[in-house]
Parts: C-alpha cells; structure tokens; sequence
C-alpha cells in the first residue's frame, strides 16, 4: 500500500465517533403469587437500548427459561405460600451450580408453617394463665400519683384517723426531721421510711387500718415539704407585721431597719447593737416558734436538739429582710421559690454556728421560743429570692462572755 493511501485509511478511522456505554438495567423483582403456578411480575420496564460491540442475544438465560407472563386478571398476592407450594422455576431460580431440590430444602427449613401460631411456648407444652395480682403487691407497688395528702392514706376513720396523723404521726416524724442539718434533704433521707414506719406503727397499732405502703411515705414527705413552706411564711408575716409599727410607716425607715439586720447577721441577736443573745433575737424566735407548735408534747422520742429547725428559721428570716430591701416588699408574683438554690447554703452556716453550743444556751433559745406559741401561725403564700449576695458568709457569731454556759444571764 502507498503511503498516501495507508494515511488517508488512518484518517478515516479517526471519523469513527467513540462508543458510549449503556446502562445496565436490573432484571425485574419477582414476588410470590397466591397462586402456586405463577410468579408475579411487579413491573416490567421498557426494553433498554442494545449495546454496541455485544453478540447478539448475550442477554439470554443460559438455560433459556423465560418467566412466565401474568394473567390479565389475576389476584394480588395476600400472604406468603405455604412451603410446600414452591414452583420448580423458583426452585432453580438460584446459583447456576445448585440443583432444584437442593434450593426446595434450603427453603423449605427457613419457611414458616402459617399453622404455627401459638409461639414457643405452644411447642415447649407450656399453657399461659392469667394470675390475679395479689392486694399485698398492689399496695407495695410504687404510686403513680405526684400529689399526695392525708385523703389518700389506708385509714379505717378517715376523720379520726386524719387527726391522730396530724397530730401524733407528723409529730414525731417532724421531731425527727428538724434535727437534721440539712432541712433541703429530708425528703430523700435513707432513714425517712423507717422513721414514718415506725411512728405509723406505734400510733395505728390497735386500730384496723390499712397495711404501711409507701403512700405513706409520699403523704409524710408532702406534710414535711409543707411544714418548710409554712416556716418562709411565717417569717414573711412576721416582718410585715413588724413593720406597722408606727416608727416603720416610712418606706425609708423600713430600708435603714432592713440594711442594719442584714449586717453582720445582726438580726439573729437579742440586742443587734452590742451583738448579744445568738439566736435570741424576737423575730427569729417567732419564727422558730411555728416548729416548736408543730411538735409541742413530744416528749417520748427524743432524736436530739432541733438545730435544723432553727437554722432554716433563722434562713428564712434572712430571706424575707432581702424582700424587704429598699423599704418595699417584692411582689408575691415576682418571687421565686424557697428551695435549695441558694438558700442551702445559708442553712448549713446557721448549723456551723449552732451545732456547739451548750445546754444553758439551748435552753434559753427554747424558752424565749416558747412565749410566742400562742401567736397566729397562719403566713403569707410560699415566694423565695434567688439572689445569692452572700450576706453573714464571712461573719463570726459570737457568744459574749455574760452568756457562759454557768450564767443565768
């Protein structure tokens, strides 16, 4: 061939345009038909176009079965066959190199029988009964209800029995709560069950009531979180009381009453000028006096001094000078509530300042307590103050020399 002949058959070569590639379409899903004969085609696509550079018929089945067409008017398919109803082109329809009965008996083993419908249980020889659950369980079972009062306890004389808890159950348990340091805790205290227990027993033994659940336990910790409650009220009503004195009538006097109390924890003192009495100062005893009502004539078990009692009152009265500052009360809508941020800490420094103090003290704390029992222990609604200044953190009680343990003073 001549060289120019040989580069103008190159050239025409090159007009050859380069072959694209066609996709490859999936075969189409086959499902199960009601029908034992015959498979039906979810949907059939049209015919993709043919690739360039393939044999014809390269497509083909190598065994050259074709699926058979379904019926115009065939059933949908409802459930699954039974294993037994498995056409032979299902059967074959695996790996080329498997034999028809060995895909039937893979099959067959991973089938379920649509006649077994009783579970394991029914193949185990194991009859299922249903069992009345006992009264003991359900009174053991943990409450569903998040609000408890004494309506709910199992009393035989709901209006007796009411009384007796209020005033002989409660009694003891509050003796035993305000002993406690941290009067924020009582509620989740590991000993709280056993001290409700112990007093339901002694107080309910000889009459039919109910059995100890731990709806009593709920009912105590609600009458526990009340008697907290009602202590920030009773200061709250204290100081505003005490501010209708007539030397009080003037929003600046209040606020210079106010900032003098606050300094120093003066207002826990007897006489605030000089710094004397601890924890004898009128208002404080007020206060405190609303627990010693609660547990008056408790004299059987005596859990120790209740110096968690006395710290939460003097807290509390803390709390309502601070809504008292500038010589206004904070509105009873823009209060938050008395809880244990931030007023735990406060608590645990009044316990800090009390838990070694001597008897002669103490004592003198209870009597000056004990004049103000007869007042009025009704109280504002419950508020609280969120803001943590930390007023008397820094600040030393002190116990002059003329309140020795030996004086009488």
């Amino acid at each position: 061939m001549a060289k120019g002949q040989l580069r103008d058959a190159v050239n025409e070569q090159r007009k050859v345009k380069p072959m694209a590639h066609s996709v490859v379409r999936r075969k189409d899903m086959v499902v199960d038909s009601e029908d034992e004969d015959v498979e039906v085609v979810v949907k059939k696509k049209g015919k993709p176009a043919a690739l360039e550079g393939f044999k014809k018929g390269w497509d083909k089945p190598l065994h050259g079965t074709k699926p058979r067409s379904l019926p115009t008017t065939g059933t949908p398919a409802i459930s699954r066959p039974t294993t037994t109803a498995i056409s032979l082109f299902t059967a074959t329809d695996g790996f080329e190199d498997e034999q028809p009965a060995t895909v039937i008996a893979a099959r067959a083993s991973k089938a379920t029988a649509l006649s077994q419908k009783g579970g394991t249980a029914k193949q185990m020889g194991i009859t299922l009964k249903k069992v009345a659950i006992s009264d003991t369980v359900k009174a053991s079972a943990v409450p569903q209800k998040k609000h408890y009062s004494s309506k709910d306890l199992p009393l035989a004389d709901i209006e007796s029995g009411t009384k007796r808890w209020q005033d002989e159950v409660m009694l003891i348990v509050l003796s035993w709560a305000s002993t406690l340091h941290d009067p924020f805790g009582i509620n989740g205290d590991p000993a709280l069950e056993q001290v409700v227990q112990g007093a339901w027993e002694e107080v309910f033994e000889d009459e039919e009531s109910g059995p100890f659940t731990n709806v009593v336990v709920h009912v105590a910790g609600a009458s526990i979180r009340t008697w907290r409650s009602q202590i920030g009220r009773k200061a709250l009503k204290v100081l505003q009381q005490h501010f209708k004195m007539p030397e009080f009538r003037k929003k600046n006097s209040r606020a210079s009453f106010v900032e003098n109390q606050l300094r120093q924890c003066r207002y826990i003192y007897e006489d605030p000028e000089h710094m004397t009495g601890a924890y004898r100062a009128p208002l404080l005893l007020k206060v405190y006096a609303h627990h010693q009502s609660q547990v008056q004539g408790a004299t059987d078990i005596k859990y120790g001094r209740p110096i968690g009692a006395l710290a939460f009152a003097a807290t509390a009265l803390e709390r309502a000078l601070k809504l008292w500052k500038g010589g206004i009360e904070v509105e009873k809508n823009e209060r938050p509530n008395f809880v244990r941020r931030p007023w735990a800490k406060r608590v645990e420094w009044h316990v800090d300042q009390l838990k070694d103090i001597g008897d002669r003290r103490w004592a003198k704390i209870e009597d000056g307590a004990a004049k103000f029992l007869t007042e009025d222990k009704g109280g504002l609604t419950d508020g609280g103050d969120s803001d943590d200044d930390g007023i008397g953190s820094d600040v030393e009680v002190v116990f002059s020399d003329s309140e020795a343990e030996d004086s009488d003073v």
